[in-house]
């Protein structure tokens, strides 16, 4: 069944600017027939902007921003590929990222 064939990576953030790697883990569970689901929670440190992220493809994409611990849910689907939620609505994803902007 390919929606319990699926991984989801927690690299790190591509370079820029102020951006450092933050704190990510990741939860592994199942629901219906044993299909995989990926509780991901990005953490940065106090006072720093959290950016949560994920590549599809090679481009870019933006899960949410905001402080403290940011939390997301994705899901391995009928066809074997992760899909979450993104800013522009329900995205596929090959892997994820968890940054923060550093004032340092």
């Amino acid at each position: 069944m390919p929606c319990t064939t699926c991984t989801l990576l927690i690299l790190d953030p591509p370079p820029g600017g102020d951006i450092v790697p933050a704190v990510g883990t990741q939860t592994i569970s199942t629901i219906g027939p044993g299909c995989l689901v990926f509780d991901v929670t990005c953490t940065g440190n106090d006072g720093e902007t959290v950016a949560f992220g994920g590549t599809r493809n090679g481009m870019n994409i933006i899960v949410t921003t905001g402080m403290g611990a940011l939390t997301a849910q994705f899901v391995c689907n009928q066809e074997g590929i992760v899909e979450g939620p993104s800013d522009s609505g329900q995205t596929e994803f090959d892997s994820v990222y968890c940054s923060q902007t550093t004032n340092g």
